[in-house]
């Protein structure tokens, strides 16, 4: 009987570690698997980014780069519609600026920041049309430009500059020599677009004379 019993005891102890090593390597398998695909996500990430902090007021949006793609956080979930990966770089007058990227996103914000999305719609589900832009002062004065001035939709939707949900500061005047870079983006009222027209400011220094012409880019998705 006691012979018995022992045994018993020590099948119990052997199944318990069996069980026990299983979950180990389940535990284990499954960081492994939630590392890489952290990993992966970080790697997507286009180099123009770098350096560039999180927005405080909108989803995080750089890892979205293929269609269909879908994140979430803690400032809700968005949805990649389209996307046109343009490395487009433009030129006037001192101004040297380039449009990165250009993002049709499906977007519900966090209940948390329902108050500062109330202020452009009062829709729970939207679709931001976004651009992330760098732009730079090549002289030693300063200059007054501002990227989008306003954009016109192939639906016939005109959207202007203080629409911008980003609020980077992009449109604000340029140090001599100095270079900025970040994300400027509009809600938009009919979502299914193919294209976009931007109208940039025109370019002018601190007497606030003018120094160039504002430019017309074409966009299509």
């Amino acid at each position: 009987m006691k012979k018995t019993s022992a045994l018993c005891l020590i099948s119990l102890f052997l199944l318990s570690g069996c069980s026990s090593d299983k979950e180990n390597k389940h535990l284990t398998s499954t960081v492994s698997a939630a590392k890489e695909s952290s990993a992966q996500l970080e790697s997507a990430i286009p180099a123009y980014y770098k350096d560039y902090p999180a927005n405080p007021q909108v989803i995080d949006d750089r890892t979205l780069v293929q269609t269909g793609q879908t994140i979430r956080s803690n400032k809700g979930e968005a949805s990649l519609k389209k996307i046109a990966n343009l490395q487009n770089s433009y030129k006037t007058e001192a101004i040297d600026f380039k449009i990165q990227e250009a993002k049709l996103i499906t977007y519900k914000p966090d209940y948390s920041l329902t108050d500062f999305y109330h202020s452009y719609t009062h829709d729970e589900q939207f679709t931001i049309i976004k651009f992330f832009i760098e732009i730079k002062n090549t002289s030693a004065e300063t200059r007054y430009f501002a990227p989008i001035a306003y954009l016109n939709t192939d639906l016939g939707e005109k959207i202007t500059w203080d629409q911008d949900i980003y609020l980077e500061d992009l449109n604000t005047p340029l140090k001599p020599n100095e270079t900025k870079k970040g994300a400027i983006g509009f809600i938009l009222e009919k979502p299914n677009i193919k294209s976009v027209k931007i109208n940039t400011s025109a370019v002018f220094d601190k007497k606030h004379t003018q120094l160039a012409k504002s430019k017309i880019i074409n966009i299509s998705f």
